[in-house]
């Protein structure tokens, strides 16, 4: 098991996951909640990538959806399934393909807190274009520092051991236009580091629309 698998089946990580995300300010499933809802309706089917212990789909779930969820972490999925939101949770790690679903099986898919932590994203995108259908919407987050131009850069954490990944908006632009989806709207937010105010990080969240059929 790698170094990230690791981390996210810790205990210790399982068990304060969610006070961790609350403490960091961390609004990403509210804002792609409000980014997604008003093309969605109940008793659709939405792909949860990377769906942890399920902050992002709990709010999917109270609006009706069938959610399903996927994550490489077991020990995250165990968190999930104990909150009876998800209607099938999978363990399988997004950076392999192909995912374990039919094309066109999903009408929508979510991505929450997964694309900073995975340096070629191009397999995501273009597995949901895969899996999700046509006029599918696909909202997502990943880290865009403001700072970086446009450019992919990576942040080393020795505290954790891991690298965190800024896909920039020309990066996403790009996978959106060669995986068939037109951008919908995005919105920038920042998250407060380790509970620090005086440290924050810029995120962006964006929703897009399925045009083409494979």
């Amino acid at each position: 098991m790698d170094a990230l698998k690791q981390i996210f089946n810790s205990q210790e990580h399982v068990e304060n996951y969610d006070q961790k995300t609350r403490r960091a300010n961390w609004l990403g499933p509210e804002i792609l909640f409000g980014l997604a809802f008003r093309y969605l309706n109940s008793g659709e089917k939405i792909l949860d990538l990377g769906i942890g212990t399920g902050l992002t789909s709990v709010l999917f779930n109270k609006a009706g959806l069938q959610v399903y969820g996927m994550d490489f972490s077991g020990e995250m999925l165990k968190a999930c399934g104990k909150k009876n939101i998800a209607s099938d949770l999978k363990e399988h790690d997004m950076r392999k393909t192909p995912y374990p679903y039919e094309s066109g099986s999903m009408d929508h898919a979510v991505c929450g807190g997964v694309m900073h932590i995975i340096e070629n994203i191009t397999p995501i995108f273009q597995e949901v274009s895969r899996i999700v259908r046509e006029d599918g919407i696909f909202t997502f987050v990943c880290a865009d520092h403001q700072a970086a131009g446009g450019k992919k850069f990576s942040v080393r954490s020795d505290k954790s051991n891991t690298t965190a990944y800024n896909h920039g908006e020309s990066e996403i632009q790009k996978q959106l236009d060669d995986c068939g989806f037109k951008l919908l709207n995005f919105l920038e937010f920042f998250v407060f580091m380790q509970g620090d105010k005086t440290q924050k990080r810029a995120f962006r969240a964006y929703s897009a629309k399925k045009t083409t059929a494979d």
